[in-house]
């Protein structure tokens, strides 16, 4: 008893820990109301030719393909993970992840950033997007009769915590402008032989930081001390300027299209265009609110013979 006691003790003898061994098969795991079935099942019908053409050596094959690449990455955004750390992280100890991977090493935050940053772009994106569009179809989940179309702003510094609403900011951007050309006005009158009635906001700032210099100009940041007139005028229009490129940022289209244009109304055939060329067909109703009413789009859907 004693002897027994003593190799226990044994500070050259470790205890086991983690013996638990999973299976490599662990899809039977798998509840058969999981969201990762659906997605499975879809995403096994897709043809991922572009994606894989998109790189210039494929991965070797102990590591995910970039199919299971893809899948990883949308499972992780279907349960709200964005970070590359944590996608890693999930396909080390998730089990819904481990499926996907079949055996195959966890990919490291690197390579999903790179993954996103590199491979999900474009015409790879489109495609898939487009597949799915069909996939749908073909099940009886949508149909071509009826196209919903609207636009949001996102703040060109976007963050997960920077989603705005659209008439918020056009407000806010509409205030602005009327401010900005208050003080252009006021700067003509003070420096007509710098700034001109088309000079533009940017310019406008360019040309005074750029005045300020030739003429040294002392910039003063301590409390007490008196600015001088062109410094106050430089720092109110760099204010200006940075909240204007805030409240431009992008005019996102719901469903395919990230575009740089601030009117909706332009925005409207470019994106019924886009979507007909990645489908192959056209929605016969396109429903959208007053921001899109112009002459040009009437006339473009009578063209086109869709219902406005």
């Amino acid at each position: 008893m004693t002897n027994t006691k003593n190799n226990l003790t044994n500070n050259n003898i470790k205890p086991k820990r983690f013996q638990l061994s999973i299976p490599m098969n662990v899809d039977y795991l798998i509840g058969e109301n999981e969201s990762i079935r659906t997605l499975i099942e879809i995403s096994e019908r897709l043809d991922y030719s572009k994606l894989n053409a998109s790189y210039k050596r494929l991965p070797k094959k102990e590591e995910a393909t970039p199919k299971q690449m893809f899948q990883l990455v949308i499972l992780g955004f279907m349960n709200g993970i964005y970070s590359t750390r944590k996608l890693e992280s999930s396909s080390k100890h998730d089990i819904r992840f481990l499926c996907i991977l079949q055996g195959k090493p966890a990919p490291d935050h690197n390579r999903f950033w790179s993954f996103i940053k590199h491979r999900l772009q474009g015409e790879v994106m489109e495609n898939l997007f487009y597949q799915l569009i069909h996939y749908l179809k073909e099940l009886g989940e949508i149909d071509l009769t009826n196209l919903f179309v609207d636009g949001t702003k996102i703040e060109a510094n976007a963050n997960r915590y920077s989603f705005v609403w659209k008439k918020s900011t056009n407000k806010f951007e509409t205030r602005l402008d009327v401010k900005i050309e208050e003080k252009k006005e006021e700067l003509l009158i003070t420096y007509p032989f710098l700034i001109k009635a088309d000079t533009t906001l940017k310019d406008c700032l360019f040309v005074l930081k750029e005045y300020a210099k030739t003429t040294d100009v002392i910039f003063v940041y301590s409390r007490g001390k008196k600015k001088t007139q062109i410094q106050r005028d430089i720092e109110l229009l760099a204010n200006y300027l940075e909240r204007k490129t805030k409240y431009e940022g992008y005019n996102l289209q719901l469903g395919v299209d990230v575009n740089s244009e601030r009117s909706d109304s332009l925005t409207l055939l470019p994106l019924l265009d886009r979507m007909e060329s990645g489908i192959g067909e056209r929605h016969k109703n396109i429903i959208a609110d007053a921001g899109y009413e112009s002459e040009e789009n009437y006339k473009g859907l009578v063209e086109r013979e869709q219902t406005a």
